[in-house]
């Protein structure tokens, strides 16, 4: 009897529960897979979303005639360390492409500061507006300068404070918590394929604060998954061009992904939703086509070109006829 080829099955049903699916929460339903992938694919993702999807979040504070968080404000009946701590519940969703960025606003006449009266600039859009920052009398004045950086996961003061040397003595720093997914959870279910039922079905919910669509998050982090994969598979397949176990090839490292190229997670985001995946992708587009690309500014440009300068590479400048 000839023996059959044993068939691994992938998922052929993936889709979103649409009646519940909202920009802050969203439940996605992945069937069927083989037994134990329920547990390996949603455990994967569920630690991926929570610490590496990158966001923007306020930093840094000046209060005018403040020197430390210990400060008492004249006309306000909160001090700087209770304002820190509402400042750490703003949502903030990026409007701009380049962070850091200060934003300034003075502020008199009013009872209450919300978080909407903060940043006036455009660059953030703040999505909880009412939220409560301070008690002010109306006859205060103060001038209030807003840090917002951009970045993943969480980055304490005490470690803000050992990467940056910018930090002006007045300005009191704040606890960074970039992420924009707040809760992942998964469970696993039994389902059929054909007349069998030891197949699985992974249910995966997803909550945001709304800064980060559940799907867009879903998308980054099968995204970075990827890319370790590509790059694990890509050494197995050097090792056996080398012809020695064990002995990767190092005569051509172009197709290393974005994530070695130590470039800023916006700009990397920016890349891969262009289909710019590795450094031989990067080295192949013509500087033209950087230029053109949404968000991409010039800076962003420079910092792409000081990482394949450390490769030894150069942007293209025109398409080669």
């Amino acid at each position: 009897m000839e023996e059959k080829t044993l068939e691994f099955v992938y998922p052929s049903r993936i889709m979103w529960v649409k009646e519940t699916y909202r920009d802050n929460y969203g439940q996605i339903v992945v069937e069927p897979l083989e037994r134990g992938f329920g547990v390996t694919i949603g455990n994967t993702l569920r630690r991926v979303m929570l610490s590496c999807i990158p966001g923007v979040a306020i930093t840094g504070l000046k209060i005018s005639g403040v020197q430390h968080e210990f400060t008492a404000i004249q006309g306000v009946k909160e001090d700087a360390t209770q304002i820190v701590l509402n400042l750490k519940q703003v949502i903030c969703k990026p409007v701009i492409s380049e962070f850091p960025h200060i934003s300034s606003t003075t502020i008199s006449g009013v009872s209450e500061i919300c978080a909407g009266d903060l940043i006036k600039d455009g660059s953030v859009k703040i999505l909880n507006p009412d939220l409560h920052i301070a008690t002010i009398e109306p006859s205060a004045k103060l001038t209030i300068d807003i840090e917002i950086t951009s970045g993943r996961g969480y980055l304490p003061v005490e470690k803000m404070k050992l990467i940056r040397k910018d930090i002006s003595l007045d300005t009191i720093l704040i606890d960074a918590i970039y992420t924009p997914v707040k809760k992942v959870a998964f469970h696993v279910e039994n389902t059929r394929v054909g007349p069998l039922v030891d197949y699985e079905k992974l249910i995966f919910d997803v909550w945001t604060n709304g800064a980060v669509t559940p799907d867009a998050a879903l998308k980054i982090a099968t995204d970075i998954l990827n890319n370790h994969f590509i790059k694990i598979g890509t050494i197995e397949a050097l090792s056996d061009r080398a012809g020695k176990a064990g002995i990767l090839a190092s005569e051509d490292d172009s197709g290393i992904p974005l994530t070695e190229l130590n470039l800023s997670t916006r700009i990397i985001n920016i890349l891969q939703q262009n289909d710019i995946k590795t450094l031989k992708d990067i080295i192949e587009t013509p500087r033209a086509k950087f230029e053109e690309m949404k968000n991409l500014g010039k800076k962003s440009i420079q910092e792409i070109e000081e990482a394949l300068d450390k490769k030894g590479y150069k942007l293209k400048e025109q398409e080669q006829l």
